[in-house]
């Protein structure tokens, strides 16, 4: 189960989620998996984020906000931690923009999502601050350092909207 994977990474990095600052601190998850994050731009501008398994290495587009970063990584995190039959392939990141609406016919990718959103958002902790947020959305958002979009997959997944 995914959530399961995303919550046992969490607990190896940061101890019990007691415990845990938010938003969450990807650069301790990737340092812990062994993989270095680097920054730079994208030839193809639409990009956001890639996996090369074999170096170990995440790459971001630097052009985009903290929290559009943040998911990018958990992403390909997710990709790094459940998809390991795929020994060299670069995975790529097009926009959280279509992320409710997505059809992908590789479920790898929506099980990327679903993992990043785990990491970033894990349940305890979201049903938790959902309750103590009255149910805002954006504030919500803010909390766990990630776009909107992200949230309301993160709950729509959980069946809290």
């Amino acid at each position: 189960e995914i959530d399961t994977a995303a919550l046992a990474l969490l607990q190896a990095v940061f101890g019990s989620l007691d415990s845990l600052k938010l938003p969450v601190d990807l650069n301790q998850v990737a340092e812990y998996c062994g993989v270095a994050v680097r920054q730079g731009e994208f030839e193809d501008k639409t990009l956001e984020g890639a996996l090369d398994r074999r170096t170990k290495t995440v790459f971001l587009s630097e052009a985009h906000a903290y929290e559009r970063k943040t998911f990018a990584l958990a992403h390909e995190l997710g990709h790094f931690k459940l998809h390991d039959e795929v020994s060299t392939d670069v995975f790529t990141r097009r926009g959280i923009d279509t992320l409710l609406t997505r059809n992908t016919t590789d479920p790898r990718e929506y099980e990327a999502d679903l993992f990043a959103a785990s990491l970033l958002m894990p349940e305890k902790l979201l049903r938790s601050l959902w309750t103590a947020t009255g149910k805002d959305l954006d504030n919500l958002a803010k909390i766990f350092g990630v776009p909107t979009e992200v949230c309301h997959f993160r709950l729509t997944s959980l069946q809290l909207i």
